[in-house]
């Protein structure tokens, strides 16, 4: 059993904006419990890139939040349907940590559309890769 005091722990440290750097990316596909499958939109001409996440709120019963609002910037072309996000290490390339399904898809379709994450609404939790 993994006690309440160590995924608290663990996640403060793992999310310690501090120590590391963390981006917030976009996919148009379900990635894979390895980290693969992720489809960001292109950045090429619309307006898509990683937004870098300021910071975590501390832990709770194992599970940080943003505790900030992210707004992605303004499509100036179609990024597609947006079904899921990722958290990566790099603001590009880098490795993927973690990644969860969007409440609801959100398509993307055209200019002048912003996708904003308001502060508590990216959860992150330790959990077993192979169990999703």
């Amino acid at each position: 059993m993994t006690y309440e005091y160590f995924l608290n722990r663990s996640m403060d440290e793992i999310f310690d904006t501090t120590k590391h750097d963390y981006y917030l990316a976009l996919s148009t596909t379900a990635p894979a419990a390895n980290g693969t499958g992720i489809t960001e939109p292109s950045t090429s001409g619309t307006g898509y890139t990683r937004m870098k996440i300021a910071n975590f709120t501390d832990s709770a019963k194992g599970v940080v939040t943003n505790a900030e609002s992210i707004i992605f910037p303004e499509t100036t072309n179609a990024w597609g349907v947006v079904t899921h996000y990722a958290v990566f290490d790099a603001l590009t390339g880098g490795h993927p940590l973690y990644s969860d399904a969007l409440k609801n898809s959100r398509p993307l379709t055209g200019p002048v559309m912003e996708l904003p994450f308001l502060a508590g609404e990216l959860k992150m939790t330790l959990r077993d890769a192979a169990a999703n």
